[in-house]
């Protein structure tokens, strides 16, 4: 899959304060390693949760817990 030009991350870097990229170990449909590529180009942690498929109904995450905890903190 080709990744968007670095402007765009460049952009984006510039509009927004703070970044969170979560990701599954077991995501059917979307690779670890783009995962990792999102991470890196934002300069943000990479943040690894067990079991949570593409985080999505199907997969069996309806509570989205550790993103909810990170909000909160910002507030």
């Amino acid at each position: 899959c080709m990744s968007p030009p670095r402007r765009i991350f460049n952009k984006i870097k510039k509009r927004c304060g703070k970044f969170f990229v979560f990701h599954s170990y077991n995501d059917q449909l979307v690779c670890l390693g783009n995962g990792k590529k999102l991470s890196k180009k934002l300069n943000t942690k990479l943040i690894i949760i067990k079991n949570a498929g593409h985080f999505n109904k199907m997969a069996g995450y309806i509570k989205f817990d550790e993103l909810l905890k990170i909000i909160k903190s910002l507030l």
